[in-house]
């Protein structure tokens, strides 16, 4: 059952698009939401909530208010949100976790702190590390939401993504090539570039489809996803085969990308400055972080 708390998000990342609520930003107040809540589980018995908001919690003092109220009125339901991992502190985890937090989607993007710059996230390494170990440490499951293709990218900021991946093993996940939505400032930086002709492909795993001209070809990115299932379907088998295996299955992986697949794929990109011109790093806005009343 879906429940919405909120309308809008006063974040400003490059690629994301705004064209009902805009940077506006209001808020339920915590009675009403509570409310809500016991009136879903009283008459329809529900038992587990999605609070689909575009960002969860922005304001700490709000959340730590609907805890509170949750908690008075002895309310037990299950429930999953969206959130930034700037907001995820430990001990807001813990209590959550407490009173039904099952499951976050974060919006992680990228293991490179340079591509994070350049999306104008807001967020930084360290946080994310912070919160996917938190997360674990309450054994709350993590949806991952992940990014290739944005301009500026290499094939290192995509290997650090997939180390990041590797190293917390996110329950779910989802990694997309990226979209160029009309009215984005990522948009705008490509629009010369898009490709004539070319339509999105629809598939389980999220964007599959290059839509304008990249650093590199469509197939790396492929290449790319296919590196992020092969390593999420290691971390499922843990502990049905020895470590040392999984490990040596990883390796191999990396073997093939290094030696054959990933030059096969780059060709004359392999040599540095082979991507285009507009697709180079170039540094981002500086992002405003709106105040979350931490």
């Amino acid at each position: 059952m879906a429940v919405l708390t909120s309308r809008g998000c006063p974040f400003d990342c490059s690629w994301c698009s705004k064209p009902t609520f805009g940077r506006s930003f209001r808020q339920h107040s915590p009675e009403r939401v509570l409310r809500e809540l016991q009136l879903l589980q009283q008459r329809y018995r529900v038992d587990y909530v999605r609070f689909c908001d575009d960002v969860f919690g922005i304001q700490r003092a709000w959340l730590e208010s609907l805890l509170d109220a949750m908690e008075a009125a002895h309310l037990h339901i299950g429930f999953e949100c969206l959130a930034r991992v700037d907001l995820l502190k430990a001990d807001l985890l813990k209590r959550m976790r407490g009173l039904g937090l099952a499951r976050v989607y974060v919006g992680v993007e990228s293991g490179s702190q340079k591509m994070l710059d350049l999306m104008n996230r807001g967020t930084r390494l360290a946080q994310v590390e912070r919160a996917a170990q938190s997360l674990r440490e309450n054994g709350i499951r993590q949806f991952w939401f992940l990014m290739l293709g944005y301009p500026g990218e290499t094939v290192e900021d995509i290997d650090a993504t997939l180390r990041l991946f590797r190293r917390f093993s996110p329950e779910e996940y989802s990694v997309s090539i990226a979209v160029p939505i009309p009215g984005t400032r990522f948009y705008d930086s490509v629009r010369q570039y898009l490709k004539v002709g070319v339509r999105p492909r629809r598939a389980n795993r999220g964007g599959k489809t290059l839509l304008y001209e990249g650093s590199y070809p469509e197939s790396l990115y492929h290449w790319a996803q296919a590196r992020f299932e092969w390593e999420a379907a290691l971390s499922k088998a843990r502990g049905k085969i020895a470590p040392r295996i999984l490990s040596g299955l990883s390796d191999a992986a990396d073997r093939l990308d290094r030696s054959l697949v990933g030059p096969i794929l780059l060709g004359p990109r392999a040599i540095p400055g082979g991507a285009p011109r507009h697709l180079r790093p170039t540094p981002g806005p500086t992002a405003e972080r709106p105040s979350t009343g931490a």
